[in-house]
């Protein structure tokens, strides 16, 4: 910082350092390193479900091998429109795994506002859950969805919770038309297990940096247009 401006509130910080040290290693690595650590902790809690950091590790795995047999890469972007379930975290990370770029936006939103979203940042696939997907039907008639792919909430449920969730509440929704350009979770998950190729891709600091910053400027952007 220079020396001309003024920081009077450095002399509150005590022992905490100014700047940070990022270290120099990705998302994805942060995961793994502690799934090294601490491979039986859990990492996420689910509806009573608990899944710890080595099964979440493969998961990331599973699910990085997939996007690539199904032909996402580095500089991709992928949307993700799903509430706070297990395969929203494996996607993020397994993005990140792979160098694409994670857009979330929230699953209410309007198809107006995901029709901007996908405009905006120029998507080439989109993960969201069977729940939804009429909302995207709606989206496709204005915008290219070259890829979707559908989860289901019942898939990471146990037995009978499963069994009961999707029997009394995903019966309800209207069934979506799998294709190549509409894919089931577990059908991307399957493929992606005959892909033998490489799927880490490793980051300088500078660039996972960069990417951020144009993530949440363009967050900032959307946020500000949607309130003029």
């Amino acid at each position: 910082m220079k020396e001309n401006i003024k920081t009077p509130w450095l002399e509150k910080y005590g022992d905490v350092p100014f700047n940070l040290e990022y270290p120099e290693h990705t998302m994805c690595d942060a995961v793994e390193e502690a799934a090294s650590k601490y491979p039986k902790y859990s990492a996420l809690a689910f509806m009573g479900r608990h899944i710890s950091y080595k099964n979440l590790v493969k998961a990331i795995d599973e699910t990085a091998r997939a996007f690539k047999a199904y032909g996402i890469g580095e500089g991709d972007k992928v949307t993700i429109c799903m509430p706070n379930i297990p395969q929203t975290v494996y996607c993020l990370y397994a993005l990140n795994k792979i160098g694409a770029i994670a857009s979330m936006i929230h699953p209410l939103s309007a198809v107006g506002e995901i029709e901007f979203y996908l405009k905006e940042v120029d998507s080439c696939c989109v993960v969201t859950i069977d729940q939804f997907y009429d909302k995207f039907a709606e989206v496709r008639k204005n915008v290219e969805v070259k890829k979707l792919i559908i989860a289901s909430i019942s898939d990471e449920l146990g037995f009978i919770k499963s069994f009961v969730y999707s029997k009394f509440t995903e019966s309800k929704f209207t069934k979506p038309q799998y294709g190549e350009d509409t894919k089931k979770w577990s059908d991307f998950i399957e493929a992606g297990k005959l892909y033998a190729g490489e799927i880490k891709v490793l980051y300088a600091v500078k660039e996972c940096l960069r990417q951020c910053l144009c993530f949440m400027a363009l967050v900032l952007v959307c946020v500000y247009t949607l309130c003029l």
